[in-house]
């Protein structure tokens, strides 16, 4: 069977990595100049610089940890260091561990009643019934009751714990506001803080596309490629590309939620379409900086 994957991001990459194994024949096209969609490695000055995600997370991304020993390459993987500071208004620096949760429970300025605080909650939090996996979309809307993480930890933790403990973490790690975040995924992942061990391959999280298709022959990705429409072509599809109509047997389609519902809307429902042109995406930055001196020697 051919099939030609549209979207040539960690997705899209695994899987025309998933077909090549089970023996189909895979055509991926990627609209940029490069694979890895928001998550590759730009090389400027010397620099290497991440775009997306920047580590992996051990225990709590089992397919990706799976598919990497599955390719022989879970041995490369190096501890992603995650010591660093928090800065107060005032200037004071705490030390922190970005892998290690507990860590932010020793900065000064929370008191003993909110460290107690958070170690009761983590308890109620560690027995109670909540999603599985915090990648499950299912699971975390079966536990979804409209609570914002914001005004939970607040109401639950305190505003202490709120400004030293959940919004650094969350802040740093989905780049969302808390007030824009439900309580189920976070709720999931604290109950397995205990498997996440931050890990990185040697190149970059973006190496990880160049490992996925490093058996896919570089005549059957095509970049700076965008597809402009796709086609019912009998039991199979056209897909078009620069110009170009190219048949398959199947379409994968790997990209955002709104190019997805614009290849798609002729063969959806319009609640499906409504749904998908609706689906919510975070804007922000990633910033990369760089010092010529240490700024803060010591």
């Amino acid at each position: 069977m051919k099939v030609i994957v549209v979207g040539g991001g960690p997705a899209g990459c695994a899987a025309a990595y998933t077909l090549l194994k089970e023996g189909h024949e895979a055509v991926l096209f990627e609209a940029s100049d490069s694979i890895g969609g928001r998550t590759k490695q730009l090389h400027r000055e010397g620099f290497n610089l991440g775009t997306g995600a920047l580590f992996l997370m051990g225990g709590i991304y089992p397919r990706t940890m799976a598919l990497l020993r599955e390719m022989g390459h879970i041995k490369k993987l190096v501890p992603w260091k995650s010591t660093t500071e928090l800065m107060d208004d005032d200037d004071s620096r705490y030390p922190v561990q970005l892998g290690k949760f507990s860590s932010f429970a020793k900065v000064p300025t929370l008191k003993l009643i909110d460290k107690l605080r958070l170690l009761t909650t983590g308890i109620k939090l560690f027995f109670s019934r909540t999603a599985k996996n915090p990648f499950n979309g299912s699971q975390l809307a079966a536990y979804d009751r409209g609570e914002n993480l914001e005004d939970w930890t607040r109401n639950n933790l305190g505003s202490r714990t709120y400004e030293y403990v959940m919004r650094p973490i969350m802040d740093f790690l989905y780049a969302v506001p808390l007030r824009e975040l439900s309580t189920p995924f976070p709720k999931a992942l604290v109950r397995q803080a205990h498997k996440i061990s931050l890990s990185t391959p040697p190149e970059g999280i973006g190496q990880i596309n160049d490992w996925l298709l490093e058996n896919m022959s570089s005549d059957d990705v095509h970049l700076s490629a965008p597809v402009d429409h796709l086609a019912r072509d009998g039991a199979g599809w056209k897909v078009f590309a620069n110009g170009n109509v190219h048949q398959c047997d199947a379409v994968i389609i790997a990209t955002e939620a709104f190019i997805a519902a614009k290849l798609l809307k002729e063969f959806i429902s319009i609640d499906a379409y409504q749904r998908l042109m609706g689906t919510h995406y975070t804007e922000y930055a990633h910033v990369a900086i760089a010092y010529d001196e240490d700024p803060w020697p010591d």
